[in-house]
């Protein structure tokens, strides 16, 4: 389970804190055909995007299960042709590869595998553009350069993608360190997604609740367009990206079970000292906020408490549940953030010392 501490979720929450994310999947692609390369690809509006600009999509199978889901930001033309870059989890590189290499054939564009140049620093809270030359525009997603690299916007603040091995940034008093369980707190918190955990090869964008901010509907086709346009438009979801109020730590793919039935499976669990211990769950629709379900853990492996597992584990035996304490869970909307029962009007102190 993530927990970050009390101390850097007050600085992120009041000034800023900067986080080291290593590496990532990042491309540039680039050409005359550029464009149009990845508008039929993926499933937002690529062509409607002006330089400095930037979304986020998704790479669907043709049934429309997430393969991918990835930033992309168009920067400033090249030779007059449009220039963009696609970032994701290090861990799509291969997936985003194979989608480049094969969409690119017979059109006027190419691209570049930039995972090994740059690295990912994530700065986070209200004064993360204190900390830039040049911060990008306040839309998520908005670009501008920055440190030999570029600066993003995000939900969180800015996300600085610097030459590898480059001091950009340096902490101080005023810009201290956090950690990776902060992000997944805050991401949680939010009621966002993540690619091998809540997002993978089963589950569908309106499943995880990204359509909004994921999917166009007036662009042309990509593929899976047609399973997600008839689950939007004539359909209904049979899951829904929900968030949990935990009695106990949960693991990534426990069992959610109400009445005997299995309703739904864990994603990422967190300590969070606003909100105490919440998840992230793909539940069953039937299944409404405010009710409760029993958590019964998953087999023990060698990955458990790791974070990435998806949410399509497979469930634990009768056996082993008993074994371990029983954690119930109350199934709440999201996001939690906004929830006017989620934290005490005294802070993060005040809502801490009330679990």
């Amino acid at each position: 389970m993530f927990a970050p501490s009390v101390e850097e979720y007050e600085r992120a929450e009041r000034s800023a804190v900067r986080v080291e994310l290593g590496t990532r999947a990042l491309f540039e692609v680039s050409g005359p055909d550029a464009t149009e390369l990845l508008q039929g690809q993926v499933t937002n509006d690529v062509a409607a995007l002006a330089p400095g600009t930037g979304c986020y999509a998704l790479l669907l199978t043709h049934k429309a299960r997430v393969r991918a889901d990835m930033r992309i930001v168009r920067l400033d033309d090249r030779d007059g042709a449009p220039l963009y870059l696609v970032e994701s989890e290090s861990f799509a590189r291969p997936v985003l590869a194979h989608m480049l290499t094969t969409a690119a054939v017979g059109l006027r564009a190419r691209f570049r595998d930039l995972g090994e140049r740059f690295q990912l620093i994530a700065l986070v809270g209200p004064h993360s553009d204190r900390f830039v030359a040049t911060p990008p525009a306040a839309r998520e997603h908005a670009v501008s350069a920055a440190d030999g690299g570029f600066a993003l916007r995000t939900y969180l603040g800015i996300d600085l993608l610097v030459p590898a091995g480059q001091a950009a940034v340096a902490p101080g008093d005023e810009l201290r360190n956090g950690s990776r369980a902060l992000l997944e707190c805050l991401r949680v918190e939010h009621g966002r997604a993540r690619l091998g955990i809540e997002l993978g090869s089963t589950v569908m964008p309106a499943e995880a609740g990204v359509v909004e901010r994921a999917v166009s509907f007036t662009k042309g086709c990509y593929v899976g367009q047609e399973p997600v346009a008839r689950l939007h438009y004539r359909g209904r979801p049979n899951r829904l990206l929900r968030g949990l109020r935990l009695s106990g730590e949960a693991a990534p793919g426990a069992t959610l079970v109400r009445e005997g039935r299995e309703v739904g499976k864990v994603g990422t669990c967190v300590r969070s000292p606003r909100f105490g211990t919440i998840a992230l769950a793909l539940v069953r629709r039937e299944v409404e906020p405010h009710e409760r379900v029993a958590v019964l853990p998953p087999p023990a492996t060698d990955e458990e408490g790791s974070g990435r597992r998806s949410a399509g584990a497979p469930t634990s035996d009768k056996a082993q549940a008993d074994e371990r304490p029983q954690v119930h869970a109350e199934v709440v909307a999201l996001p939690f953030r906004g929830d006017a029962d989620g934290a005490s009007s005294a802070g993060v102190a005040g809502a801490r010392e009330g679990d």
